[in-house]
């Protein structure tokens, strides 16, 4: 039985730095990884709420050597031990070039790159750019996945399977028809890596239905609400009742 492996999303520099940073160090003395988003201008698969933070981000000047210091001072603060990917775009990547980016890798142990509008196919493409990118890329699996695809999916090397829980964007409803649930037991019986479910895991209930049927979840649309609407503090209390009522799931 695989080692559950849970994740959550922060926009990078979201809603302002200093916040951000804190609540990066906060969430990693629970979950097993965090994802960091890279604010982009002309996010695909981000709902309004995650877009809304990439363009306030981007609003207030956000630069690469921005990101960069959120790193350093998030790996000083809150040690090595926990996973960190970075959530961007391949606009980003084909512009600032592969060696900025796997001196990332290098210097603060990003494990892996999400790149949502890279589909699986055109991975191979990819890892032709020269230099090449060094960094592994995060397989993604979606409702629509063929069974066909889900097995070349499962068979590939990955971090671990980022299985999309719905159609659509980030945010909104968690809900797991049998067709997913039946692709979703078949990518965990198929993959060594970890099975993990993201899109609209917003509360303790939908966090352990994700558990109940596979390696982990991620959490990030809910989180972005409550440091802009609430702040740190409640941002702080939801996610310590979040795990114990994970931890009583589990026991």
């Amino acid at each position: 039985m695989k080692k559950k492996y849970n994740g959550f999303y922060l926009m990078c520099s979201f809603p302002e730095r200093e916040t951000f940073i804190k609540a990066a160090v906060k969430g990693l003395e629970h979950f097993d990884f965090l994802e960091i988003g890279v604010p982009f201008s002309d996010p695909i698969a981000d709902g309004p709420v995650i877009a809304e933070a990439s363009h306030h981000v981007l609003s207030n000047g956000f630069t690469f050597n921005d990101l960069i210091s959120c790193l350093k001072e998030i790996r000083n603060l809150a040690g090595n031990d926990k996973d960190i990917y970075l959530m961007t775009y391949s606009n980003i990547i084909f512009n600032r070039g592969a060696d900025e980016l796997n001196s990332l890798s290098r210097d603060y142990g990003i494990r892996g790159l999400i790149i949502p509008d890279i589909p699986f196919c055109e991975k191979d493409f990819f890892r032709k750019i020269d230099p090449p990118v060094k960094i592994p890329l995060v397989n993604f699996i979606t409702p629509e996945s063929s069974e066909e695809s889900i097995k070349g999916i499962s068979g590939n090397n990955s971090p671990f399977i980022y299985f999309i829980s719905k159609r659509g964007i980030t945010g909104g409803e968690f809900t797991l028809d049998e067709e997913t649930r039946g692709k979703i037991k078949l990518a965990a019986e198929l993959s060594s890596s970890p099975v993990v479910l993201g899109f609209g895991i917003s509360d303790s209930s939908s966090a352990i239905e994700a558990l109940k049927n596979s390696d982990g979840f991620i959490m990030g649309t809910v989180l972005a609400e409550i440091l802009k609407n609430k702040g740190l503090d409640e941002y702080s209390k939801f996610i310590d009742q979040l795990f114990t009522d994970i931890d009583h799931f589990m026991a």
